[in-house]
């Protein structure tokens, strides 16, 4: 089984085997001081492999009224199949 992320006008860009799966890591909050005009510091977790280099990024933007707690399983499938992954 695989996972297709797709990128442009539903082209595939890649697969995801389901099957392959690495340790971890994360640092979840890193906080980003707000601008003025902002007025509200960003909370940001990163979830990577554990090992590699060059990895492909995922941001996730989660949306009002939710934590970064509530993402943390889809990030971290993400992160263990080869993504870096910053969520929100």
């Amino acid at each position: 089984m695989h996972l297709t992320i797709l990128q442009n006008h539903g082209k595939p860009n890649f697969n995801i085997p389901l099957s392959v799966t690495t340790p971890i890591i994360f640092i979840a909050p890193i906080i980003l001081p707000a601008s003025s005009a902002r007025g509200e510091d960003l909370e940001v977790r990163v979830s990577a492999p554990a090992t590699g280099d060059h990895l492909p990024i995922i941001i996730f933007a989660h949306g009002y009224g939710k934590s970064l707690d509530e993402y943390a399983p889809l990030v971290n499938f993400w992160a263990a199949h080869g993504f870096e992954s910053k969520l929100h």
